[in-house]
């Protein structure tokens, strides 16, 4: 059911439909599909993946660095359009100095700036390295199912005590270069990655976003793809599919906020505080990395938004909002009622989930030439670079 369908459905079982009651039922519908999400954090609704893309080691051209300066600017070549788009979170050498410096941000299509003050000699002309050490999760995160790189492909794992030498980049000289074994969360977002011109239009329920004549999101090497856009002060974050042309953005979703066209407002493409992720070793080449993880649903704004719990149970969601907004207007046995069907309505989820997990249990019964004995019973063994499963 979408939105609309709910709140109409809420309102004429109440016998309600005037615009004082539509934000409470409104309210109503979110705040159940919050406590759902709360009691099943693990729902399986709540399932998403999303790939990656890693970027090797950026060395073309030549750059021009002072001592004590936080400007590098680029002093010939043709530099690929990573020097843009993607070497937020990135560190940079010069091959004339022996340390790496974070980048903190890039100020114009010819230079970006270090997080701090280079101590090197000055360098003119100068060859230098980029390498790429984190990358932003999206916005809707909220826990890790599984990392994969395609390569292999094999299951990058999770660690939790590592080496300075994994994340500085100095590795890149110690042989464990290539392919990502490990991964890691590492801090939240901490400047934006773009936020030049302004946002002109923007409609709910669209994907299309407009920008004014300054944006230029596909005119300097600039490539938002994958990443994650948000206007100042909504809440809400969107990954972007990409960029239709100069000043057009499309949403991978539609947008959920107030529309606007008689007036502009900033954004952020890549807003601070997103949780970050490292690999390692840290890719020396272009690579996919897959991730699944489980999401945090969207807050229902729009008409055509549909819940994300399965449509079976979408009249049920209806019945207890029902019943709550009966309790507001002073029925009080419907608040028991819409209690009861509450803790219903979750045990019935948390079955199906369990349900959906155990589906793949007889297939891999009759699978006996990956299983061995143990002392704790039969365990399988899937072929290539999968965990034991036991039953």
């Amino acid at each position: 059911m979408r939105f609309a369908e709910i709140i109409s459905h809420v309102q004429s079982r109440v016998s309600t439909d005037d615009t004082t009651t539509l934000p409470r039922v409104k309210r109503e519908v979110n705040l159940a599909l919050a406590e759902i999400e709360n009691k099943i954090p693990d729902a399986y609704w709540l399932r998403a993946e999303r790939r990656i893309a890693t970027i090797g080691r950026i060395t073309d051209g030549t750059i021009d660095v002072s001592k004590g300066g936080v400007v590098v600017t680029k002093a010939s070549g043709s530099l690929p359009a990573a020097w843009l788009s993607q070497i937020q979170h990135a560190y940079f050498k010069a091959d004339a100095d022996s340390n790496w410096y974070r980048i903190a941000r890039w100020n114009s299509a010819t230079e970006v700036e270090l997080d701090y003050p280079y101590i090197g000699a000055n360098v003119s002309g100068g060859t230098y390295a980029i390498a790429k050490v984190e990358y932003v999760l999206p916005a809707d995160f909220t826990r890790m199912r599984a990392v994969v790189q395609y390569i292999s492909p094999t299951k990058v794992r999770a660690i939790r005590q590592k080496t300075a030498t994994m994340t500085i980049p100095d590795i890149m000289g110690d042989g464990n270069v290539g392919y990502p074994a490990w991964w890691w969360f590492t801090d939240m977002t901490r400047e934006e990655n773009y936020s030049a011109g302004t946002i002109t239009d923007a409609t709910q329920g669209s994907r299309e976003i407009t920008g004014d004549g300054s944006v230029a999101w596909n005119t300097t090497g600039f490539n938002p793809s994958g990443q994650t856009f948000r206007i100042d002060g909504d809440e809400e974050g969107y990954v972007i599919e990409r960029a239709a042309d100069a000043d057009t953005l499309w949403l991978s979703e539609p947008y959920r906020g107030a529309s606007f066209a008689t007036e502009t407002k900033a954004y952020k493409i890549d807003p601070p505080g997103l949780q970050k992720m490292a690999l390692y070793p840290i890719p020396t080449a272009n690579q996919i990395v897959w991730i699944a993880y489980l999401r945090k649903a969207p807050e229902m704004v729009a008409d055509d938004d549909v819940p994300l719990i399965p449509q079976q149970h979408h009249v049920t969601l209806c019945r207890i909002v029902e019943s709550r907004m009966l309790a507001h207007l002073g029925d009080t046995p419907a608040s028991d009622q819409s209690e009861q069907m509450m803790r219903m309505l979750i045990q019935e989820l948390q079955s199906e989930g369990q349900r959906r997990n155990q589906d793949h249990i007889p297939r891999l019964e009759r699978r006996m030439e990956y299983a061995w004995e143990s002392y704790w019973g039969p365990h399988f063994n899937l072929p290539g670079n999968y965990e034991p499963w036991t039953p």
